[in-house]
């Protein structure tokens, strides 16, 4: 497609196996910024800087929420929340939470999801963050109305 044409046309010449090496060059990459990750992380816990390892293990937790890996995502989560509050980091507090929290959501586990933003609220509002606190409120009622849509219907007899 050329960049001066309207996005939402259809080139019927277009090469869709070109869509397809776009998202194995995407793939490629991301598995090796997981591996550049993990390489991190071990060198710097040999170097006894477990503060910035937390912040290594968030970014792998992200590149795995990326790659679909969302229960791997979920354990990298947690060691990012458990190095945060054994440093007293509210903000990697508040972003682990948050990250967890959508984890949960793309697994459809809406009430651990709204769990974990919720306890992310309080640490916005431990640390007098209005903005991150309305965005808390904005995902338990976003996710609660998917959650809602989701139940199955019942039927009274």
């Amino acid at each position: 497609m050329a960049f001066h044409q309207d996005p939402h046309e259809h080139d019927a010449n277009v090469d869709h196996s070109d869509i397809s090496d776009v998202e194995s060059a995407i793939d490629k990459n991301m598995t090796k910024a997981l591996s550049c990750y993990c390489k991190s992380a071990l060198i710097t816990k040999t170097l006894g800087d477990y503060e910035r390892c937390g912040t290594i293990y968030g970014c792998i937790g992200n590149v795995l929420h990326l790659l679909g890996n969302y229960d791997e995502a979920i354990v990298f989560h947690f060691w990012r929340l458990k190095a945060a509050r054994r440093f007293n980091d509210n903000k990697g507090e508040y972003r682990a939470l948050q990250n967890i929290g959508n984890e949960y959501a793309s697994l459809s586990q809406f009430d651990k999801a709204v769990k974990l933003y919720n306890e992310a609220k309080l640490v916005a509002i431990r640390m007098n963050d209005v903005q991150r606190e309305l965005r808390c409120h904005q995902f338990i009622r976003h996710i609660s109305a998917i959650a809602s849509q989701q139940m199955p219907a019942t039927i009274d007899p």
